[in-house]
């Protein structure tokens, strides 16, 4: 089994969608194994390529950037028990957004989260890791092996996953595409921040909410889901770009 971890439900629309339409895997509804939820912002999805022999895979969305840590040692606990070795998690993705975070910043706190596994060399951002981990519960203690790795969004400048979609619908479409787009920042840039848009986060995300719309008006009272399920996101080079390695997780 492979395992996805991402901070909320848009990232984990978005990486669905590639599973889907690039890899060919579907939702399947029976849990595999039982993973601990403890909030409303946090789920977990399953899925499968019904057609080949290719590994399960799990989305977990945590509900944020401050979750991630706790959620991989979930992880991590989990493949250090043999017991479980017959659904270890080989490979572990983690997408989780830039903000205004450095480089240097960002390896500090994935460092923080491997704090119980040992790996060589330092930790790079878009690049795997084989971390050891160590089974204690056996004499003598066994290490077994993952693969990590980390891939902030967007993958050079500061923002979140809605900064990076609508920075790559502006870029890649036409003219009046990216007319939409300037205006409808310039809008929602207007809204006071109380009692609406109290972060830059939830700006991009009006954004994208009124671009989406903007583009298909027929869609404005569908989910979020379906909006963003609507546009052909693999026709975009930087966006199939992060979601490139989603490849190494489905053989």
């Amino acid at each position: 089994m492979n395992i996805i971890f991402c901070e909320g439900k848009t990232d984990a629309i978005l990486i669905s969608y590639f599973l889907n339409k690039v890899y060919s895997y579907q939702h399947f509804n029976q849990k595999k194994i039982h993973l601990p939820i403890e909030n409303d912002n946090e789920f977990i999805a399953w899925y499968e390529n019904p057609k080949k022999n290719s590994p399960e895979i799990a989305i977990w969305a945590v509900g944020g950037y401050d979750n991630l840590g706790k959620r991989i040692n979930t992880i991590i606990e989990w493949n250090s028990i043999p017991q479980n070795n017959s659904n270890f998690f080989d490979k572990i993705i983690v997408y989780f957004d830039r903000d205004d975070n450095n480089d240097k910043k960002l390896v500090t706190d994935i460092e923080n989260w491997l704090f119980k596994v040992e790996y060589n060399k330092m930790i790079k951002l878009n690049e795997w890791k084989v971390i050891s981990i160590i089974q204690q519960y056996i004499t003598p203690p066994n290490k077994i092996n993952s693969n990590f790795l980390a891939i902030p969004i967007p993958p050079e400048s500061d923002g979140a996953l809605e900064t990076f979609l609508l920075d790559n619908l502006a870029t890649n479409g036409n003219s009046g595409d990216s007319f939409i787009i300037n205006e409808s920042r310039k809008y929602i840039k207007l809204v006071p921040d109380e009692p609406y848009l109290k972060n830059t986060r939830l700006r991009e995300k009006a954004a994208l909410g009124t671009v989406l719309s903007t583009f298909e008006p027929n869609n404005t009272f569908k989910k979020i889901d379906e909006r963003l399920m609507s546009v052909k996101w693999e026709d975009f080079i930087d966006i199939n770009s992060i979601f490139k390695e989603l490849s190494a997780i489905t053989i």
